[in-house]
């Protein structure tokens, strides 16, 4: 039982610590679209 909670809690850090790493893209667009991005500046 142990293991299994362990396994679990594992992945889990693992996926959220790969969805929070920052990659290639821009910081500054929010939203990317086939029209054009949506950026920070245009929310302020």
């Amino acid at each position: 039982m142990k293991k299994i909670v362990i396994a679990v809690m594992l992945i889990a850090g693992i996926v959220t610590l790969s969805a929070c790493s920052s990659g290639k893209s821009d910081p500054d667009v929010v939203v990317k679209t086939k029209a054009g991005d949506i950026k920070k500046r245009r929310f302020l």
